[in-house]
């Protein structure tokens, strides 16, 4: 299960204490070893969590304890949590930021073009729009004034499939006609029925 998700550890460069070895009594032997605990999902790692340091005589080999060598503010600020471990979570983020801005400047982009299509209308023009409760259909664009459009109705809807899996969705009823004005088309604001896009 740890080869899923879990903690794993790195080491780092030794640092230099500056101290002397109680076993074997070399001066400024003592090395503090850092070790970096991070989560990781998949052997990628997505996030740090805790610092080791490990107390090691360079001469004789023989490791102490915190309580014997603790710990100093200035050991503890010369070791940096290695830079490739924020590897994935910056990559992450930078995925969540691109998804956004696309999301968002998609929308911008389909409204804008709802509006110039409603401005500049033409005959054929189909509508793919959603009513109430979640249905969906489509109307064609059969005629235009100057500040009115009038539909061809399609008689079929579909609920939450989408309308590509609705048979004979864009057979329309040309004797039954809807007409909206251009302005309430334009900003979306038909009573009942939301544009999701003009297809030409």
């Amino acid at each position: 299960m740890n080869f899923i998700f879990g903690t794993r550890g790195t080491s780092a460069s030794p640092i230099h204490t500056g101290q002397s070895c109680p076993a074997c009594g070399k001066e400024d032997s003592i090395l503090m070893m850092p070790y970096q605990r991070y989560f990781h999902l998949l052997q990628i790692p997505l996030f740090p969590t805790t610092k080791h340091f490990i107390p090691v005589c360079c001469s004789c080999e023989t490791s102490f304890t915190i309580q014997q060598f603790p710990v100093t503010d200035e050991i503890r600020n010369r070791f940096r949590t290695p830079r490739w471990i924020f590897i994935m979570p910056s990559v992450l983020a930078l995925l969540v930021i691109f998804i956004f801005v696309w999301v968002v400047v998609n929308a911008i982009s389909g409204e804008i073009d709802i509006k110039d299509k409603v401005e500049n209308p033409q005959v054929g023009d189909v509508y793919y729009v959603r009513y109430d409760k979640n249905e969906y259909s489509l109307m064609k664009v059969a005629s235009f004034t100057v500040d009115s459009i009038y539909f061809y109705l399609s008689p079929g809807r579909a609920e939450d499939r989408g309308l590509d899996m609705l048979p004979g969705v864009d057979v329309y009823d040309t004797i039954l006609k809807k007409g909206f004005s251009k302005n309430e088309l334009k900003y979306n604001s038909v009573k009942e029925v939301v544009i999701l896009k003009i297809e030409r």
